[in-house]
């Protein structure tokens, strides 16, 4: 009985010859390609996160640049003329109806809307003859208006125009 099972059992076909010594088997083969791909699909997808990080990056600065105001100091001379333009000691100061007008009072500049852009100061008052000079220092003036108004302490508005103002050609008299 054992030689009739033993009839009927195939046995597979030797192969021809053996691989050549020093050949990789086919089996030890089949995961290069999937561990290549996984490699280099990793590459590329980090390539492609760091290179949308560096855009975003890049626009953003690009964007606060853009929305960073330029800004100027606004600069010029308010004058006091004649008997309101002196003090006893001979400093530089105004007097009677002007003595608000000296070094430290306030500059204020607003934009064509009425709102206040930048506030400054008088400072650096000189003598010249019978006339006081104060300069008008006002930093920080934001660009932008085609105009601006100016002004000293409470004595009202002086519309300038925004060449004028960036180039520091301000000038207002009292007296």
């Amino acid at each position: 009985m054992l030689e009739e099972n033993l009839s009927e059992v195939t046995v597979p076909p030797m192969p021809a010859e053996p691989p050549p010594a020093g050949a990789p088997a086919a089996r030890t083969r089949r995961w290069l390609l999937p561990v290549a791909a996984g490699v280099a699909g990793v590459l590329v997808g980090a390539g492609g996160v760091g290179a949308a990080w560096w855009l975003s990056g890049s626009e953003q600065a690009s964007a606060e640049r853009q929305s960073t105001p330029k800004v100027f100091t606004l600069s010029g001379w308010m004058s006091l003329t004649g008997s309101n333009a002196a003090t006893e000691d001979g400093s530089c100061a105004g007097l009677r109806g002007y003595d608000d007008i000296s070094e430290g009072t306030a500059v204020t500049v607003y934009d064509a809307t009425g709102q206040v852009v930048a506030v400054g100061a008088l400072a650096d008052a000189k003598r010249v003859g019978t006339t006081c000079k104060l300069h008008v220092l006002v930093p920080m003036v934001p660009t932008g208006p085609k105009f601006y108004q100016v002004e000293v302490g409470h004595r009202g508005k002086i519309m300038l125009s925004a060449e004028n103002a960036a180039a520091g050609a301000f000038a207002a008299s009292l007296g």
